[in-house]
């Protein structure tokens, strides 16, 4: 796909070939979810500085800067872009399901095809599948190694919470946590493309990640789920009890009592 649909600005070059500088205006048009991107560029000791870079996206605002060494294999240095404001559901894919405002502060550093990466995004207003959840922060992190960590945690208004505590190795390894605690199950329906509920029920449970994320996604966990206070139509089922257990790359194995044996 294009990466743009229109180029335009200004600018001026001196000096001699081996040492040129310089500097200008320069604004990309079509460039995908972004749109429009204008930005102010310099070039000297073979560097690119980009001193201003300013666009509008998803209702919301994007500004950055970096600075690109051209010595050698592509560097990055001091890059930082800020997202104010933007609108969950505007997003692409996700939108449909998300709504609410997140601020985003992004930042890398290192070789241009493997940087260190940091992102923080503070969400507000946030709604999934129409269920309210108070206002959370995501961090997000990545290492020239490759290696990298995503931690994020999703209280619902009305209770129930998920937390996710990952990270991968430089060998692509996985590992952490993710938590359920006290979640209805309902409210969990729509990830998987049902309708209105038919099922109900409290939701705790709590995984060990393993598994790996590359070069082959094989993503496997160890834990246990219990579902109490269960209902199916108008039905009381009682609680349920299983265990998973790693039984191969990526293959899980699940067993249990449920509903009270019913």
């Amino acid at each position: 796909p294009a990466l743009a649909t229109r180029l335009s600005g200004s600018g001026k070059l001196s000096g001699h070939f081996d040492a040129l500088e310089g500097g200008g205006n320069l604004a990309v048009d079509g460039i995908p979810i972004l749109g429009r991107v204008d930005s102010n560029l310099s070039y000297r000791d073979h560097a690119i500085s980009i001193r201003k870079m300013q666009s509008n996206a998803f209702d919301g605002w994007v500004s950055g800067s970096a600075r690109i060494d051209l010595n050698g294999a592509p560097r990055l240095a001091d890059a930082e872009a800020h997202i104010f404001h933007a609108n969950l559901s505007k997003l692409p894919l996700i939108g449909r399901f998300l709504s609410g405002r997140a601020d985003v502060v992004a930042t890398a550093k290192g070789l241009m095809d493997r940087p260190q990466t940091a992102i923080v995004a503070n969400l507000s207003e946030l709604s999934i599948f129409n269920e309210k959840y108070a206002d959370t922060t995501i961090n997000a992190r990545s290492r020239q190694d490759r290696s990298g960590s995503l931690a994020f945690r999703l209280h619902r208004q009305r209770g129930g919470e998920l937390s996710v505590a990952a990270r991968a190795s430089h060998t692509g390894d996985l590992a952490g946590d993710i938590v359920l605690a006290g979640l209805p199950a309902e409210s969990l329906a729509p990830l998987f493309g049902a309708g209105p509920a038919k099922f109900g029920g409290n939701v705790d449970a709590k995984f060990q990640l393993s598994g790996q994320v590359w070069p082959v996604f094989r993503p496997t966990a160890d834990g246990a789920l219990t579902v109490t206070d269960s209902w199916f139509k108008n039905a009381f089922l009682g609680s349920a009890s299983l265990s998973v257990k790693r039984s191969g790359p990526g293959l899980l194995k699940i067993q249990g009592r449920l509903f009270q044996g019913r």
